[in-house]
């Protein structure tokens, strides 16, 4: 965790993890996110419930290939990764590995750079023009949605066959993510079961609780949630298969803050900062082209 967060502060998350809270929410770490004026926006644009949808393969192969080629393993075979290592000798994964495009570009850098253009043209080409189309025909006002930001380099995720559940259940407001904020996950493989993400759709935003959700899917789904303020979690593995998925934030440009307060830290550095020409940051910028209507990256911040 960030130096910020190791306070007392940090209690009644652990204590909520251990059981020792009932109540699935901590209102003095998200309360900011649940009255922020992000979240009432995308409440007002029915935005924050779990959305499911499918997109295309053929053309977005890449998504999966490149990881593929940075695993070492054929595409259909990502769901037996942790077999194929066994058989190469490798010792087995004993936790889910949290792969980010930086730390592997030296292994394979080709792949990695295929990965990041593959990624930017499914921003661009897919989740923009309907995150725009969504925004503008959920409210009768006359606002457009031009800009989008959106986390720099996806997240890749390896959950092996495993007796233990990796990670813990949390919301991303507990690590200072700002209320705006959009989550996508793609699973890469076959996702179902205890494999796969679970999902709270309806905790610390609802009066009603709901059970857990699971994503389940394959190469060609995708969903959306609101993972600032619900719960996930992952579970023990007993799957027998690896699922490996990628997952990233976005925020839709005209609630975007570039200084969100709950994301500074304690020396006041943004940890979520957007990237300049000279700097690489946590998100960066789609945006769309007033003559073409295409979305494109646009190299340096808007402003």
């Amino acid at each position: 965790l960030p130096k910020s967060f190791v306070s007392m502060r940090l209690l009644p998350l652990a204590m909520t993890a251990a059981g020792m809270i009932k109540s699935p929410c901590i209102p003095s770490m998200i309360s900011d996110s649940i009255d922020a004026p992000a979240t009432s926006e995308l409440r007002r644009r029915g935005m924050l419930d779990l959305l499911p949808f499918r997109y295309s393969t053929a053309s977005h192969s890449s998504l999966r290939s490149s990881v593929s080629d940075q695993l070492g393993v054929d595409p259909e075979r990502l769901g037996s990764l942790h077999e194929i290592e066994a058989e190469e000798g490798k010792p087995p994964r004993r936790r889910r590995r949290r792969l980010i495009m930086q730390q592997q570009a030296r292994s394979n850098p080709a792949a990695m750079e295929r990965l990041q253009a593959a990624y930017d043209l499914f921003v661009c080409s897919v989740l923009s023009p309907d995150l725009a189309l969504e925004w503008s025909s959920s409210s009768s006002d006359s606002g457009s949605l031009t800009t989008l930001a959106y986390q720099s380099l996806p997240s890749l995720r390896v959950s092996p066959p495993s007796p233990q559940a990796m990670g813990r259940r949390h919301n991303d407001a507990v690590y200072g993510h700002q209320p705006g904020q959009l989550n996508y996950w793609l699973p890469l493989s076959a996702s179902f079961g205890d494999n796969t993400l679970w999902v709270e759709p309806t905790t610390c935003r609802s009066a009603s609780s709901t059970p857990p959700v699971p994503l389940e899917g394959d190469f060609g789904d995708c969903f959306r949630f609101y993972g600032n303020l619900d719960y996930h979690s992952t579970r023990p593995n007993n799957t027998g298969r690896t699922r490996v998925s990628l997952d990233f934030r976005v925020v839709p440009g005209s609630i975007y803050d570039d200084d969100y307060v709950g994301s500074r830290s304690d020396t006041g550095v943004q940890k979520y900062a957007l990237g300049t020409l000279k700097r690489k940051g946590f998100y960066k910028i789609a945006k769309r082209d007033s003559d073409t209507g295409e979305w494109r990256v646009e190299p340096k911040v808007v402003g």
